[in-house]
Order: C-alpha cells, then sequence, then structure tokens
C-alpha cells in the first residue's frame, strides 16, 4: 500500500486513474486475504499454525574430513548404526548417505550429506563432507557450519595430501576441535 502512495506522487494525471484502480483492487485483496479467506486456511488445515519445538539435548554440528577414500562416509554410516541399536537415532547405511547417481557410480562422496542423531547427553547434526580435491569447495561449505569435526585417516595411507588441506582449511574457518579417527587397522593387523 506504500509502494501504491509513493508511484501515485510521481505519476502522471492520466495514470494516476490506472494506477488508483490498480492499488485499490490489491488493496480489497489483501483486506480480503486477511480478514475472510486466512482464518478459514487456518481453521481447515491448520496453516500457519505456530508449533514451538522444544530441543531437551544440547545441539552440536560436527562432520567427517579427510582424503578421499579413507572411510569417512562407512564412519558415518557406522556411527548411525550403533545409536540406531541404542533407538537414538535412525539407521543410515553407506547407500542412503551417498544417495546421487553419480555418488553411487564413481564410488566416492560429492555432495554434501546431513545426518542427524541423538546420544544420550547430545543432539548432533553430521556433515558427511567429500574428500576428492575437485569437491573442496563443497567441504568448505559442509564445515562452515561445524562446531567440531573428525578427521578421518587411513592407517593403510597414513596422511595424504586432503587431509592435509582439510585441516588447514577447517583451522582457517574456525573449527577448533578436530578429533583424529584412525580408520583401516585391520589389514595392517594382519601383517602381524
Amino acid at each position: 500500500m506504500a509502494a501504491c502512495r509513493v508511484l501515485l506522487s510521481l505519476s502522471s494525471a492520466g495514470f494516476t486513474q490506472n494506477l488508483q484502480t490498480f492499488c485499490y483492487r490489491s488493496s480489497t485483496l489483501a483486506s480480503l486475504t486477511r480478514s475472510r479467506i486466512t482464518p478459514a486456511l487456518v481453521q481447515t488445515r491448520n496453516y500457519a499454525e505456530k508449533k514451538v519445538y522444544q530441543r531437551d539435548k544440547p545441539h552440536c554440528n560436527i562432520g567427517t574430513i579427510g582424503h578421499v577414500d579413507h572411510g569417512k562416509t562407512t564412519l558415518t554410516a557406522a556411527i548411525t548404526k550403533v545409536l540406531s541399536d541404542k533407538s537414538l537415532a535412525e539407521l543410515k547405511r553407506y547407500e542412503d548417505i551417498d544417495k546421487a547417481p553419480q555418488e553411487k557410480a564413481r564410488g566416492i562422496t560429492i555432495n554434501l550429506a546431513h545426518i542427524e542423531y541423538n546420544t544420550e547427553n547430545r543432539h548432533y547434526g553430521h556433515t558427511d563432507c567429500p574428500g576428492h580435491a575437485d569437491y573442496v569447495k563443497n567441504m568448505i561449505i559442509g564445515t562452515s557450519q561445524m562446531d567440531g569435526a573428525i578427521l578421518v585417516v587411513a592407517a593403510t595411507d597414513g596422511v595424504m595430501p586432503q587431509t592435509r588441506e582439510h585441516l588447514i582449511l577447517s583451522k582457517q574457518i574456525g573449527i577448533e576441535h578436530i578429533v583424529v579417527f584412525i580408520n583401516s587397522l585391520m589389514p595392517l593387523m594382519r601383517r602381524w
């Protein structure tokens, strides 16, 4: 309505009548929408009904970072498996996390995957980040919201270029809490 008043003051005399008609109709429609239609929709369909969500546990955003093929998605799936056995999370299999056709065909994470789960003390939002060098941009987007990260390192390969890069980028973004998870120990155990 205020925009109509501004346009009326700026317009010429011939244009004013059309503009006044348009503004009258739009304001009439707006008042009808507010007064008659909207309450009926809210009553019948519960549209715009405010529901307050109360979180009973503190929330924490974490994610898995590290070199490609070091087991970030596998670790994420394993976390949900362990917590689903305790009825604290919904089970997400590896195939459910990497669900894009390109990810399935290539066997690597390309897009971020967001998973939620609970522990006894906290609610977690978990981001599974891609490890491939071509998708570092996606990794940066994912880590920008994290409170902490799990750096996954395969024991068979050790620290690789993307491991270092992810560590540097996460520190530059401001992640202060990083846990190192050493994965793939079984092949090394067999050698002993």
